[in-house]
């Protein structure tokens, strides 16, 4: 897990941000809202995505192919999700927590590089 310090960060989309451009789904758009500043205390986050092979461990009846069993798992319902991390100790992030730390802290328009 990492932490993700505490302080303020921007939730929303601006409308004038070149990002918009690069969205496959243009109705997205339609619903964001404008940017603004939020402030959220530190939390702890995984580092990295949970794989086919680890939810196996906590649904080994679930049918995945085996190939896959180091990508990240997709198909999951919220409820599954929920009770994942509940077997394991965690909890989902909120949507603040989440955008916080997938934003990055330097406003990047690509926080990847």
């Amino acid at each position: 897990m990492v932490l993700i310090p505490e302080g303020e960060f921007t939730l929303g989309l601006n409308p004038q941000s070149n990002l918009l451009q690069f969205m496959s789904d243009k109705t997205s758009s339609l619903n964001a809202q404008p940017e603004q500043q939020y402030f959220l205390k530190a939390f702890y986050i995984d580092q990295f995505e949970v794989t086919y092979e680890e939810f196996l461990r906590f649904k080994p009846q679930a049918r995945y192919p085996t190939r896959q069993k180091n990508l990240p798992i997709s198909g999951v319902s919220e409820h599954e999700a929920e009770a994942y991390c509940f077997w394991i100790g965690k909890r989902l992030p909120t949507e603040f927590e989440w955008e916080k730390a997938a934003r990055g802290g330097d406003n990047r328009l690509f926080v990847w590089g």
